[in-house]
């Protein structure tokens, strides 16, 4: 929990927040749902920033807050590398099993047609 001497920068509901934000990244949920989420607790840190003091703190808290919120959208953009990357890997995993049961399919039909072609020529 981020603290000051005056007391604590995020309130309870943001500090839920941000426990949120992180258990779905470690569980991996979709970027998407991922980013809506942290834009959304990005905008509600942002506009208590806005106001003249944050529960107490004073100006030099704001600029502490401001440097978490950056090393935290950076942390946030080197997971959605991470997980595009696996997301990727997935995709082609999965392509790629496809195309190998289309495969093998094919090749059984072949091989019966090959198969009911000699019966018909003997």
């Amino acid at each position: 929990m981020m603290q000051t001497e005056k007391g604590n920068i995020f309130n309870e509901t943001q500090m839920n927040e941000l426990k949120v934000i992180r258990n779905m990244i470690a569980t991996g949920k979709p970027i998407a749902e991922i980013a809506a989420r942290w834009k959304s607790f990005l905008g509600d840190v942002r506009s208590n920033l806005a106001k003249t003091e944050i529960q107490g703190a004073t100006k030099d808290a704001k600029v502490l807050v401001e440097k978490y919120i950056a090393s935290l959208e950076i942390a946030l953009d080197r997971d959605d590398a991470q997980l595009a990357n696996v997301e990727l890997q997935e995709v082609l995993q999965k392509t790629q099993s496809t195309y190998q049961i289309l495969s093998n399919n094919l090749k059984l039909l072949h091989d019966t047609e090959l198969s009911i072609i000699r019966k018909i020529g003997s």
